[in-house]
């Protein structure tokens, strides 16, 4: 549902206001769509993979806060920066305590009903 005050508040912006805002509501969506990429350590991958570690901690800064790490987007977890072995989840939960991001993961595996054709369906 769209907010009603947005026709006005839009209107009420210049030209270049308007096209930053629009690019910014660009970029929000784009989050959603492109999975974030978590390279990982082999011990810390194949922990993920056996369902034994389910958040991952980083350094809370710019790749890793609030915006980038949007509960509901997708991931990928990849074994270091290798194409072969590669896991896809989505952020559940995301908590900040004492300068780390701390995110919580639920992966998805391959062979779920959610999982087709290398997309994410609704089940």
């Amino acid at each position: 549902m769209e907010n009603p005050l947005l026709p006005a508040f839009l209107k009420s912006l210049t030209k270049s206001q308007r096209k930053a805002y629009e690019s910014n509501q660009n970029a929000i969506a784009l989050s959603y769509m492109i999975p974030l990429f978590i390279p990982l350590y082999t011990r810390y991958f194949e922990a993920f993979k056996a369902g034994k570690k389910k958040t991952e901690f980083r350094t809370y800064g710019k790749g890793w806060n609030e915006n980038t790490c949007r509960v509901g987007r997708l991931v990928t977890l990849s074994k270091g920066y290798g194409k072969y072995e590669r896991l896809t989840g989505i952020i559940e939960k995301f908590s900040v305590h004492k300068n780390t991001a701390c995110i919580r993961i639920r992966v998805i595996p391959p062979g779920s009903p959610v999982w087709r054709n290398g997309c994410l369906e609704a089940a």
